[in-house]
């Protein structure tokens, strides 16, 4: 480097004597230019050359298709086409001379053409509306064996990459989605089938006609229990890129806390009521909490048939909206437990002018509205106001003293009238309707019939 600036100056020198003869000047100036151009190309090498990725102008399928029509339907001209639907001119000519096809993609072709890939859309899909959905590892190995028997890897164990992974779902983004899907037990999956469904509603319309519910929203109730935990989901949060392991303080789970809700099709919801662990009632446990609540206690925590039946007498009864006319019909819908019916339950509701109607056996989770349009946001909510006492009290965990509390605000901000009367619609109660159970929904107890049947001897 040092000798070619060397000589650059003394060419330049030379070059610059009035001296010079003529002949001796013109070598010079090509020694000169020589000389500049090897200097320009040592000083300004890149280490690593990078590669810059080309340009393509981003336009849409629906946008070429609708230019290709304005210039052979319309006969607009190209150029006017291609500034109106935003394409580029000569793409947009090569197809309408024929020379590239109209649903030609820009860029590199893909591994699968568009009916392969489609069939693999098609194949997801079936497999999600089952209840077994793919991850990315397992759609992954799918796709590649998927491609070695199409003949387009020669080696078995080869594996498409990760980022064709995502390329694929941008492909397909109007009809795949990343989602964290809800647990379904297999018990809830094989039970819940459409005779089962068909069943439910046909004895609920006949309910509804011979009492006279179909315009009385506010006599049909839904009746549910969920568990509550000291210990919360801690929510996202925001953290410092140098900090690899976020950590976020919860509550150990000390004690468990059942929450009995009921809901009617007018969008009421009725105080909660606590079931907590132990032998001694304690009215501190209510401190804070919504009012009109009220508690008992059992060994476990969880409710049986003696407080299901001390809850209706004690608090469904005084906050049921009846009105003057106590000979009015009300409709109970519950998830029958075993250890909720009784004949003792089932007199005294026939006493008290209340009709009793059990969801069938695993179904709650499509036919209860509770567990439809309720619980999923009042949990969400619950885990948002632990983690903020947490927040607020550094230093002090979550006990019983303070869940109903908590429990009362997150039942008080998501079980609004919307919401309530959302959940009876989405559930196909009020207004009656059987269609607003979707299709999909018992596709996963049609899994467990075919196994059933392909386990079955043969005649």
């Amino acid at each position: 480097m040092l000798y070619l600036k060397i000589s650059v100056f003394i060419c330049q020198k030379i070059r610059s004597s009035k001296t010079a003869y003529c002949a001796c000047a013109v070598e010079v100036d090509i020694c000169y230019l020589i000389l500049k151009m090897l200097v320009k190309l040592i000083i300004f090498k890149q280490d690593r050359p990078v590669k810059l990725k080309k340009k393509f102008k981003q336009y849409s399928k629906e946008a070429m298709i609708a230019a290709y029509d304005a210039v052979c339907k319309k006969r607009m001209k190209v150029d006017q086409a291609a500034r109106e639907f935003g394409v580029p001119s000569q793409t947009l000519r090569d197809r309408v001379l024929k020379k590239i096809d109209l649903n030609a993609r820009c860029g590199r072709d893909t591994i699968f053409t568009q009916e392969e890939e489609q069939a693999l859309v098609d194949h997801i899909r079936e497999l999600t509306e089952i209840g077994f959905p793919i991850n990315r590892a397992q759609f992954n190995i799918l796709a590649s064996e998927m491609a070695f028997k199409l003949g387009k890897f020669n080696n078995e164990k080869r594996q498409l990459s990760t980022k064709w992974y995502y390329k694929f779902l941008e492909r397909w983004d109007k009809e795949l989605k990343l989602v964290k899907p809800r647990k379904l037990t297999s018990n809830r999956a094989a039970a819940l089938t459409t005779e089962a469904i068909d069943r439910y509603f046909e004895e609920l319309e006949r309910v509804m006609t011979k009492y006279g519910l179909q315009d009385k929203p506010h006599l049909i109730y839904n009746l549910n229990e969920t568990g509550l935990q000291p210990k919360h989901r801690p929510p996202l949060v925001i953290s410092h890129k140098a900090i690899n392991n976020t950590q976020s303080i919860t509550s150990p789970n000390s004690t468990t806390v059942t929450m009995i809700s009921c809901i009617n099709a007018a969008g009421t919801a009725l105080p909660p009521y606590y079931v907590f662990k132990g032998k001694l009632e304690n009215k501190e446990w209510l401190r804070g909490a919504e009012p009109g609540s009220a508690h008992t206690v059992s060994e476990t925590g969880w409710s049986n048939g003696d407080i299901f039946q001390r809850y209706l007498k004690e608090h469904f009864l005084k906050f049921i909206q009846r009105g003057n006319a106590t000979d009015d019909k009300v409709l109970l819908l519950f998830d029958g437990h075993t250890s909720h019916v009784s004949l003792d339950i089932i007199r005294w509701a026939r006493e008290n002018n209340i009709i009793m109607m059990v969801l069938p056996p695993h179904g709650s989770h499509a036919l209860q509205p509770l567990d439809v349009g309720c619980f999923g946001p009042f949990k969400g909510c619950y885990y948002n106001e632990c983690n903020l006492f947490m927040a607020q009290h550094r230093g002090r965990v979550i006990t019983r003293y303070d869940m109903a509390e908590l429990s009362g605000k997150a039942h008080l901000k998501t079980l609004t009238p919307i919401n309530i009367v959302s959940a009876f619609r989405k559930s196909g109660v009020v207004p009656l309707d059987r269609s607003q159970i979707p299709p999909e929904i018992v596709r996963p107890s049609e899994t467990f019939k075919r196994k059933t049947s392909h386990s079955l001897p043969p005649p």
